[in-house]
Protein backbone atom coordinates (compact mmCIF):
# COMPACT_ATOMS: atom_id res chain seq x y z
CA UNK A 1 0.00 0.00 0.00
CA UNK A 2 1.01 3.36 -0.78
CA UNK A 3 0.02 7.09 -0.47
CA UNK A 4 1.55 10.10 -2.66
CA UNK A 5 1.49 13.31 -0.77
CA UNK A 6 2.91 17.28 -0.66
CA UNK A 7 3.72 19.48 2.26
CA UNK A 8 3.21 23.25 1.91
CA UNK A 9 3.55 25.39 4.72
CA UNK A 10 2.47 29.05 4.28
CA UNK A 11 4.44 31.66 6.59
CA UNK A 12 1.53 34.32 7.17
CA UNK A 13 2.10 37.45 8.62
CA UNK A 14 -0.60 39.81 10.21
CA UNK A 15 -0.48 43.46 10.21
CA UNK A 16 -0.70 43.38 13.79
CA UNK A 17 -0.03 41.23 16.71
CA UNK A 18 -3.84 39.13 16.67
CA UNK A 19 -5.98 37.42 19.74
CA UNK A 20 -7.78 33.77 19.01
CA UNK A 21 -10.85 33.46 20.71
CA UNK A 22 -11.47 30.29 18.93
CA UNK A 23 -9.50 27.22 17.89
CA UNK A 24 -7.30 29.57 14.73
CA UNK A 25 -7.63 25.95 12.74
CA UNK A 26 -10.89 26.14 12.50
CA UNK A 27 -11.03 30.05 11.46
CA UNK A 28 -8.92 28.97 8.80
CA UNK A 29 -10.65 25.82 7.65
CA UNK A 30 -13.67 28.38 7.54
CA UNK A 31 -12.29 30.74 5.70
CA UNK A 32 -10.43 28.25 3.28
CA UNK A 33 -13.86 26.97 2.76
CA UNK A 34 -15.39 30.33 1.99
CA UNK A 35 -13.20 31.82 -1.02
CA UNK A 36 -12.14 28.07 -2.36
CA UNK A 37 -16.71 28.04 -2.90
CA UNK A 38 -16.05 31.55 -4.01
CA UNK A 39 -13.66 30.81 -7.01
CA UNK A 40 -14.64 27.27 -8.05
CA UNK A 41 -18.68 26.80 -7.58
CA UNK A 42 -20.30 28.24 -10.67
CA UNK A 43 -23.71 26.78 -9.61
CA UNK A 44 -23.99 28.63 -6.48
CA UNK A 45 -27.54 27.35 -6.04
CA UNK A 46 -26.82 24.04 -6.23
CA UNK A 47 -26.27 21.76 -3.56
CA UNK A 48 -22.62 19.42 -3.54
CA UNK A 49 -24.34 16.31 -3.83
CA UNK A 50 -26.78 17.34 -6.38
CA UNK A 51 -24.42 18.93 -8.66
CA UNK A 52 -23.19 17.16 -11.96
CA UNK A 53 -20.05 19.01 -12.03
CA UNK A 54 -18.97 18.04 -8.48
CA UNK A 55 -16.32 15.48 -9.64
CA UNK A 56 -14.62 18.38 -11.28
CA UNK A 57 -15.15 21.22 -8.85
CA UNK A 58 -12.09 22.25 -6.57
CA UNK A 59 -14.28 22.93 -3.47
CA UNK A 60 -16.43 20.29 -3.91
CA UNK A 61 -13.74 17.53 -4.24
CA UNK A 62 -11.20 19.07 -1.00
CA UNK A 63 -14.74 20.07 1.25
CA UNK A 64 -17.21 17.71 0.32
CA UNK A 65 -15.24 14.78 -1.18
CA UNK A 66 -18.07 12.86 -2.67
CA UNK A 67 -17.24 8.98 -3.33
CA UNK A 68 -17.59 7.56 -6.73
CA UNK A 69 -18.12 4.43 -6.22
CA UNK A 70 -18.99 2.17 -3.20
CA UNK A 71 -16.21 2.04 -0.58
CA UNK A 72 -15.01 -0.87 1.17
CA UNK A 73 -13.61 0.92 4.48
CA UNK A 74 -17.07 3.69 4.38
CA UNK A 75 -19.25 1.36 3.07
CA UNK A 76 -22.69 3.20 2.83
CA UNK A 77 -21.38 6.45 3.15
CA UNK A 78 -21.85 8.73 0.24
CA UNK A 79 -18.57 11.38 1.27
CA UNK A 80 -15.11 10.14 1.88
CA UNK A 81 -12.29 11.31 4.48
CA UNK A 82 -11.07 15.37 2.93
CA UNK A 83 -7.95 14.88 1.00
CA UNK A 84 -5.64 17.19 2.82
CA UNK A 85 -4.75 17.45 6.57
CA UNK A 86 -3.73 21.19 8.43
CA UNK A 87 -2.28 22.86 11.08
CA UNK A 88 -1.66 26.04 12.64
CA UNK A 89 2.17 26.53 14.30
CA UNK A 90 4.09 29.12 16.15
CA UNK A 91 7.44 29.90 13.76
CA UNK A 92 9.70 28.02 15.81
CA UNK A 93 7.17 24.64 14.71
CA UNK A 94 4.77 24.16 18.03
CA UNK A 95 1.57 23.81 17.60
CA UNK A 96 -0.44 27.31 18.32
CA UNK A 97 -2.73 26.85 21.60
CA UNK A 98 -5.81 29.47 22.36
CA UNK A 99 -4.95 29.10 26.46
CA UNK A 100 -1.01 29.87 26.36
CA UNK A 101 0.52 33.34 27.53
CA UNK A 102 1.73 34.23 23.94
CA UNK A 103 -1.94 34.23 22.41
CA UNK A 104 -2.57 37.94 21.05
CA UNK A 105 1.59 38.78 21.06
CA UNK A 106 2.37 37.05 17.77
CA UNK A 107 2.40 38.72 14.34
CA UNK A 108 3.59 35.02 12.57
CA UNK A 109 2.40 31.82 11.91
CA UNK A 110 3.07 28.42 10.10
CA UNK A 111 0.02 27.21 8.26
CA UNK A 112 0.44 23.82 7.32
CA UNK A 113 -1.00 21.81 4.76
CA UNK A 114 -0.77 17.61 3.63
CA UNK A 115 -2.61 17.16 0.95
CA UNK A 116 -2.54 13.89 -1.03
CA UNK A 117 -2.24 13.37 -4.21
CA UNK A 118 -5.51 14.11 -5.73
CA UNK A 119 -5.54 17.12 -3.83
CA UNK A 120 -2.20 18.23 -5.49
CA UNK A 121 -3.32 19.73 -8.40
CA UNK A 122 -5.83 21.93 -6.47
CA UNK A 123 -2.74 23.84 -5.28
CA UNK A 124 -3.64 27.13 -7.04
CA UNK A 125 -6.93 26.89 -5.74
CA UNK A 126 -6.11 26.54 -2.59
CA UNK A 127 -2.85 29.12 -2.72
CA UNK A 128 -5.39 32.05 -3.92
CA UNK A 129 -8.24 31.04 -1.32
CA UNK A 130 -5.73 31.79 1.27
CA UNK A 131 -4.45 35.08 -0.36
CA UNK A 132 -7.63 36.31 -0.88
CA UNK A 133 -8.50 35.22 3.19
CA UNK A 134 -6.07 37.44 4.00
CA UNK A 135 -6.85 40.43 1.70
CA UNK A 136 -10.10 40.38 3.18
CA UNK A 137 -8.95 40.02 6.40
CA UNK A 138 -10.68 37.72 9.36
CA UNK A 139 -12.93 38.12 11.86
CA UNK A 140 -15.30 41.49 12.08
CA UNK A 141 -12.58 43.61 12.77
CA UNK A 142 -10.85 42.56 9.13
CA UNK A 143 -7.19 41.70 10.69
CA UNK A 144 -5.47 41.26 7.20
CA UNK A 145 -2.34 39.16 7.03
CA UNK A 146 0.10 38.28 3.92
CA UNK A 147 1.94 35.36 3.04
CA UNK A 148 5.20 35.85 2.73
CA UNK A 149 6.35 32.72 1.46
CA UNK A 150 5.35 29.03 0.93
CA UNK A 151 7.78 25.78 1.70
CA UNK A 152 7.96 22.60 -0.10
CA UNK A 153 10.12 19.63 2.06
CA UNK A 154 13.20 20.74 -0.41
CA UNK A 155 12.22 24.68 -0.84
CA UNK A 156 10.96 27.80 -0.35
CA UNK A 157 8.71 30.10 -2.85
CA UNK A 158 8.03 33.50 -2.57
CA UNK A 159 4.70 34.60 -4.36
CA UNK A 160 4.21 37.90 -6.79
CA UNK A 161 1.10 39.14 -5.63
CA UNK A 162 -1.91 36.92 -5.62
CA UNK A 163 0.28 34.05 -7.73
CA UNK A 164 3.06 32.20 -7.10
CA UNK A 165 4.96 29.50 -9.44
CA UNK A 166 5.75 26.64 -7.20
CA UNK A 167 7.15 22.68 -7.91
CA UNK A 168 5.35 19.87 -6.05
CA UNK A 169 8.00 17.58 -4.01
CA UNK A 170 6.27 14.30 -4.37
CA UNK A 171 6.80 12.08 -1.21
CA UNK A 172 5.77 9.21 -0.30
CA UNK A 173 4.57 6.44 2.44
CA UNK A 174 4.35 2.74 2.20
CA UNK A 175 3.88 -0.11 3.86
CA UNK A 176 4.56 -3.87 2.07
CA UNK A 177 2.31 -5.22 5.23
CA UNK A 178 5.23 -7.01 6.11
CA UNK A 179 4.00 -9.15 9.41
CA UNK A 180 7.99 -9.87 10.79
CA UNK A 181 7.89 -9.03 14.45
CA UNK A 182 10.09 -6.85 16.66
CA UNK A 183 10.15 -5.90 20.22
CA UNK A 184 10.19 -2.01 20.26
CA UNK A 185 8.95 0.70 22.65
CA UNK A 186 6.87 3.86 21.37
CA UNK A 187 6.61 6.87 22.48
CA UNK A 188 3.22 9.05 21.36
CA UNK A 189 2.49 12.59 21.61
CA UNK A 190 -0.66 13.78 20.93
CA UNK A 191 0.13 17.40 20.28
CA UNK A 192 -3.92 18.49 19.16
CA UNK A 193 -7.19 16.24 20.31
CA UNK A 194 -7.57 12.59 19.34
CA UNK A 195 -10.61 11.43 19.05
CA UNK A 196 -11.63 7.96 18.69
CA UNK A 197 -14.79 5.85 18.81
CA UNK A 198 -15.09 2.05 20.30
CA UNK A 199 -18.62 0.67 20.08
CA UNK A 200 -19.93 3.74 19.26
CA UNK A 201 -18.20 5.55 22.27
CA UNK A 202 -15.28 7.77 22.68
CA UNK A 203 -12.38 5.27 23.79
CA UNK A 204 -11.06 6.04 27.25
CA UNK A 205 -8.98 4.55 28.94
CA UNK A 206 -6.37 4.80 25.61
CA UNK A 207 -4.35 1.50 24.94
CA UNK A 208 -2.52 0.32 21.86
CA UNK A 209 -5.37 -1.42 20.50
CA UNK A 210 -7.11 2.13 20.19
CA UNK A 211 -4.00 3.79 18.95
CA UNK A 212 -3.03 0.76 16.34
CA UNK A 213 -6.74 0.76 15.13
CA UNK A 214 -7.24 4.19 14.73
CA UNK A 215 -4.06 4.55 13.19
CA UNK A 216 -5.02 1.49 10.35
CA UNK A 217 -8.21 2.71 9.99
CA UNK A 218 -7.00 5.85 8.88
CA UNK A 219 -4.19 4.89 6.73
CA UNK A 220 -6.63 2.07 4.70
CA UNK A 221 -9.12 4.95 4.16
CA UNK A 222 -6.49 7.57 2.39
CA UNK A 223 -5.21 4.30 0.70
CA UNK A 224 -7.99 3.21 -0.51
CA UNK A 225 -9.72 6.74 -1.87
CA UNK A 226 -6.28 8.34 -3.05
CA UNK A 227 -3.53 5.67 -2.67
CA UNK A 228 -2.30 2.68 -4.61
CA UNK A 229 -2.31 -0.80 -4.18
CA UNK A 230 -4.58 -0.47 -1.39
CA UNK A 231 -5.46 -4.32 0.57
CA UNK A 232 -8.15 -4.50 2.87
CA UNK A 233 -6.88 -6.13 6.27
CA UNK A 234 -7.04 -5.98 9.85
CA UNK A 235 -5.13 -6.67 12.96
CA UNK A 236 -6.16 -9.58 15.72
CA UNK A 237 -7.49 -7.34 18.61
CA UNK A 238 -6.05 -9.95 21.03
CA UNK A 239 -2.31 -9.13 20.18
CA UNK A 240 -3.22 -5.48 20.80
CA UNK A 241 -3.22 -5.62 24.06
CA UNK A 242 -1.60 -7.36 26.84
CA UNK A 243 0.62 -9.52 27.40
CA UNK A 244 1.65 -8.67 23.75
CA UNK A 245 1.58 -4.90 23.82
CA UNK A 246 1.92 -2.93 26.82
CA UNK A 247 0.64 0.56 27.94
CA UNK A 248 4.02 1.69 30.39
CA UNK A 249 2.95 5.33 31.07
CA UNK A 250 0.00 7.22 30.46
CA UNK A 251 -0.42 10.85 31.15
CA UNK A 252 -3.75 12.42 28.68
CA UNK A 253 -6.31 15.12 29.58
CA UNK A 254 -9.13 15.97 27.71
CA UNK A 255 -9.58 19.58 25.93
CA UNK A 256 -12.02 21.21 25.12
CA UNK A 257 -12.23 23.25 21.69
CA UNK A 258 -14.23 26.00 20.76
CA UNK A 259 -15.59 25.54 17.20
CA UNK A 260 -18.40 27.91 15.41
CA UNK A 261 -21.00 26.06 13.53
CA UNK A 262 -22.35 27.71 10.65
CA UNK A 263 -24.85 25.65 9.92
CA UNK A 264 -26.15 25.81 13.39
CA UNK A 265 -24.94 29.48 13.95
CA UNK A 266 -23.93 28.29 17.57
CA UNK A 267 -20.77 27.77 19.36
CA UNK A 268 -19.95 24.01 19.73
CA UNK A 269 -17.67 22.15 21.62
CA UNK A 270 -15.40 19.49 20.54
CA UNK A 271 -12.97 17.68 22.55
CA UNK A 272 -10.26 15.08 22.43
CA UNK A 273 -7.58 14.01 24.84
CA UNK A 274 -3.81 15.50 24.29
CA UNK A 275 -1.03 14.55 26.22
CA UNK A 276 1.96 11.32 26.14
CA UNK A 277 1.36 7.59 25.69
CA UNK A 278 4.39 5.40 25.63
CA UNK A 279 3.61 1.53 24.86
CA UNK A 280 6.08 -1.25 24.40
CA UNK A 281 5.79 -4.95 23.47
CA UNK A 282 5.85 -6.80 20.24
CA UNK A 283 4.95 -5.49 16.89
CA UNK A 284 4.88 -6.37 13.25
CA UNK A 285 6.72 -4.08 11.12
CA UNK A 286 3.57 -3.32 9.29
CA UNK A 287 1.93 -1.60 12.86
CA UNK A 288 5.84 0.35 12.76
CA UNK A 289 5.17 1.68 9.13
CA UNK A 290 1.64 2.55 9.63
CA UNK A 291 2.33 4.55 13.22
CA UNK A 292 4.94 6.21 10.77
CA UNK A 293 1.90 7.40 8.75
CA UNK A 294 0.37 8.49 11.30
CA UNK A 295 2.66 11.46 12.16
CA UNK A 296 2.01 12.37 8.55
CA UNK A 297 -1.82 12.27 8.20
CA UNK A 298 -3.25 12.37 11.60
CA UNK A 299 -5.76 9.71 13.50
CA UNK A 300 -8.92 9.59 14.86
CA UNK A 301 -12.26 11.59 14.67
CA UNK A 302 -12.51 15.31 12.97
CA UNK A 303 -8.87 14.88 10.99
CA UNK A 304 -9.63 17.95 8.70
CA UNK A 305 -10.07 20.38 11.67
CA UNK A 306 -6.55 19.96 12.48
CA UNK A 307 -7.79 17.18 15.40
CA UNK A 308 -5.25 13.65 15.97
CA UNK A 309 -1.96 14.75 15.04
CA UNK A 310 0.15 13.21 16.62
CA UNK A 311 4.42 12.84 16.80
CA UNK A 312 4.80 9.21 17.00
CA UNK A 313 8.94 8.16 17.97
CA UNK A 314 9.83 4.65 17.62
CA UNK A 315 12.95 2.92 19.40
Amino acid sequence: MEIFYCNYRFNLHFDEPIFFALEPIFIFRSVLGKHLHDLSCIRKNSKCGECSLAHHCAYALIFETPLLTESIELKGRKLGAHPFVMSLCKTDGEIFETDKAYNGSIQDFYLNFVLLESSIPQFAYIFTSIYNSGKEGIFRERKKFKIESVQTAVDTYYPNGDSIRISPFLQKWETDLDDSMFSKSIDISFLTPFRMLDSGSLATPLNAYHIINSATRRLKILCELYGHEYIPFSYDKRFLQEPYMRVDERSLSWRESNRYSAKQDTVMLLGGVVGKMKLSGMFAKSMLDILEGANIFNIGKNTSFGFGKVKVDIY
